[in-house]
């Protein structure tokens, strides 16, 4: 709990930040799904440097967090033609390696699903 009483916020650190410093494995699930602007931030995470620099900590300067040895992302999504769903940029994807799964249900079988 923040000293200040005054204050409105107080910071917390995130999973993506507690991962990186504790050497975890983090699950990004419908990464297609995410705002522009949170995935723009994943690109230097992904880079041979694995850093985020955190500017929403303070005022007063950037935060570096590196990421630890032991920190990896694996991120799941489904094509970009279902609803909602959009591309990841090139430059997102190219930071990444993409495994395509095929679907384990042939259509009747999905149809007998909803049934």
């Amino acid at each position: 709990m923040s000293e200040d009483l005054n204050c409105v916020f107080e910071w917390h650190d995130g999973i993506l930040v507690e991962a990186m410093q504790d050497g975890a494995l983090l699950l990004i699930d419908e990464i297609s799904l995410a705002n522009d602007s949170v995935l723009e931030r994943l690109n230097s995470v992904f880079e041979q440097d694995r850093v985020l620099m955190v500017t929403e900590k303070s005022s007063q300067e950037a935060i570096k967090i590196v990421a630890h040895d032991k920190f990896n992302m694996v991120a799941t999504m489904n094509p970009s033609g279902d609803f909602g769903k959009k591309e990841l940029s090139p430059a997102l994807r190219n930071r990444m390696t993409e495994i395509w799964v095929e679907s384990y249900f042939s259509q009747d079988e999905l149809l007998q699903l909803q049934s």
